[in-house]
């Protein structure tokens, strides 16, 4: 065997060292285009360059809302980050590991090796976006939810449900709707939402943080009443049926999808919550490969996250119990569900949310 001459050696640790850096680039670039909750993307990128390995770690600073107790959404919102570094290397022709998921501030790390194909962000993780407008109502054909169903399989002990029967849709609405109305007629929580709202950005603006207005799909009058009702107290908007609108409004829009997808657990443990993302991930990706737009309905969700996570003060137990009860009886599901989406068709998006710059990852 013929020893390659020093200068060969170093030209090619030089192009392989460019490759993985070029890899690890593309994989956050792809990562940071995650869904999170109100667009607050609660995850920071720790990147050793030298070893190809990537940690997602939770920024518990991003998103300190009663909706985020116990930071799980924020969980999730990087299991989704999780998934997309996993998509991303291998659309590359690479490869990534999962290496371990803690129940600490790292949530992962992944090994990245590159391959020989050329580095490319995957298109639908460019083009998955929220659409919070009316849907067409028009239902899968039966082959396409068959795809679906085999796109998603379960995810170390996670499961993707798919829901198209329409008398089960039309029954989900309600409590979907009174979860919404609930969830906004409390102070702390719609304080939490307005203040993600960007009123000090152009309607249009893909901002790189929080929610455009434009994004948020509201008609005019809408729009024009959505700063007074920041200011609005509780008992006024009540008195004025502003939460029951709400109800009606969301009830509408979940029976103007296709189906809703729900990921369910065995339980909500940091690691699962993970999981959950990456799974909730694995199912929008696959949505928007198939013309479907999509939108996260987690009220209710979010209100029994805060029942299990010390936020509890903020609610009326009671009402909030009773109504999780009911929505558990009708999804009829055995496990805990931990992710709600509705999907359908619908025209094109009003507006964008942004992200944050992409960090800068270099040679060491």
């Amino acid at each position: 065997m013929l020893d390659c001459p020093p200068r060969v050696v170093e030209r090619e640790l030089v192009a392989a060292d460019q490759a993985v850096l070029e890899l690890l680039r593309a994989c956050v670039a792809a990562a940071v285009r995650a869904p999170s909750g109100d667009n607050l993307q609660p995850w920071r990128f720790d990147v050793d360059a030298l070893n190809g390995e990537i940690a997602v770690c939770l920024d518990a600073s991003r998103d300190r809302s009663p909706m985020n107790a116990g930071q799980k959404m924020s969980r999730i919102a990087c299991g989704a980050a999780v998934q997309n570094i996993l998509i991303a290397a291998d659309a590359a022709g690479g490869s990534a590991t999962l290496l371990d998921v803690h129940a600490n501030d790292v949530v992962a790390r992944i090994l990245v090796r590159p391959g020989n194909g050329s580095v490319r962000m995957p298109r639908a993780i460019v083009e998955r976006a929220t659409h919070r407008g009316m849907y067409s109502g028009e239902p899968p054909s039966e082959s396409v939810h068959a795809a679906l169903v085999d796109a998603t399989p379960r995810l170390d002990g996670v499961d993707t449900n798919w829901i198209c029967e329409p008398e089960r849709k039309t029954a989900l609405s309600k409590s979907i709707g009174a979860a919404d109305a609930l969830m906004f007629a409390n102070a702390a929580m719609r304080t939490a939402f307005f203040a993600s709202v960007r009123f000090d950005r152009p309607a249009r603006e893909s901002v790189d943080h929080g929610l455009s207005l434009a994004s948020l799909e509201l008609s005019a009058p809408e729009r024009l009443s959505l700063p007074l009702m920041k200011q609005t107290p509780t008992a006024l908007l009540r008195l004025g049926g502003v939460f029951r609108g709400m109800s009606a409004h969301s009830q509408k829009l979940v029976v103007s999808a296709s189906g809703l997808c729900v990921i369910t657990a065995k339980n909500a443990s940091d690691r699962s919550c993970v999981t959950v993302g990456r799974a909730l991930q694995q199912a929008w990706l696959e949505l928007t490969r198939r013309g479907f737009v999509a939108q996260p309905m987690m009220s209710l969700l979010v209100l029994a996250n805060a029942l299990e996570n010390g936020a509890s003060h903020m609610l009326d137990r009671a009402q909030t119990e009773q109504l999780l009860q009911a929505f558990r009886a009708e999804l009829n599901l055995d496990a805990q569900p931990m992710f709600l989406l509705r999907f359908g068709y619908a025209g094109p998006h009003s507006g964008r949310t942004g992200r944050r710059p992409t960090p800068e990852i270099s040679a060491p």
